[in-house]
Order: structure tokens, then C-alpha cells, then sequence
């Protein structure tokens, strides 16, 4: 099964750049094996039970945790209606199972 860190790693290589500091793990070892995974604008707590409740033990949110934080220029961008984001988003879900 993967890991937090293989997801980081999956991430970095189809964008083609590291990760920015803001990203990553916040909390938690990047090392354990992922149960299930909950994807989220933020963790808020109904999130965070949420997932629980399932069992995931990676969430994976749009937004950090802590406020404020550093926003880095984007490098890259893509419209929903290019079927980029769509397509690689189904490439990575195809990837962790």
C-alpha cells in the first residue's frame, strides 16, 4: 500500500517541481501505510470525524490548517474544462489502489 510520502513523491514528479513549504505533511509521519483518504476544502473538525469514522488516516485539504501562511506564486495552472485536472486526478486514484 502507499504511504503519505509516495503520494508526495507521485505529486512531484507529474507536476515537475517540489512541492511548496506550505504543502506537505503538517502533521503525522509520512511513512505509514494510508488506510483511506478523505479530500477536503478544509480539516475542520466535522472533516476530521468524518473521517474517523471511515477509518482514513490521510486528509488531504485545499487549505492549511494554520492562518496565516505564505501563498507562493502558482507555477502551473489548469481549467476543469481541459480535462487535465480531471485526467490526472483519475490517474492518481487509479495509482493508489
Amino acid at each position: 500500500m502507499a504511504t503519505a510520502n509516495d503520494i508526495i513523491k507521485w505529486v512531484e514528479e507529474n507536476q515537475g517541481w517540489a512541492i511548496h513549504h506550505e504543502e506537505g505533511i503538517h502533521h503525522g509521519a509520512g511513512d505509514v501505510e494510508i488506510t483511506g483518504v478523505t479530500v477536503c476544502w478544509k480539516a475542520s473538525p466535522r472533516a476530521i470525524d468524518a473521517a474517523g469514522k471511515r477509518g482514513d488516516n490521510l486528509i488531504i485539504g485545499h487549505e492549511s490548517l494554520h492562518y496565516p501562511y505564505y501563498i507562493a506564486p502558482a507555477k502551473n495552472t489548469c481549467e476543469p474544462s481541459d480535462g487535465i485536472c480531471n485526467g490526472a486526478v483519475y490517474e492518481f486514484c487509479n495509482w493508489l489502489q
